[in-house]
């Protein structure tokens, strides 16, 4: 997503979808101008949601990555939740 330098802040609520239950695994990462500036560390399919947050300021392209956990992608069903960005006009 193009930010070009507008925007402070990324918050999110991440986690995997309730369908999968208590499998499937992944990192969520926000990336920006090709450094990776967030990452959650691994969640789990029975976990509750992970906050992230990501330092904007600067940054002209945002990039959200989600990689799978280590136990294969069949059940990495990733929801980036209440996902916003505060930007100034």
């Amino acid at each position: 997503m193009e930010l070009d330098g507008r925007c402070s802040l990324f918050l999110a609520d991440v986690g995997l979808d309730e369908e999968v239950g208590d499998r499937g695994s992944v990192v969520f990462e926000v990336w920006g101008d090709g450094e990776r500036l967030a990452v959650s560390g691994i969640v789990r399919g029975p976990q509750v949601a992970v906050p992230i947050a990501a330092d904007l300021e600067g940054v002209g392209r945002m990039t959200l990555v989600v990689r799978p956990g280590g136990d294969g992608n069949a059940f990495d069903h990733a929801d980036w939740g209440d996902a916003r960005l505060a930007c100034s006009g």
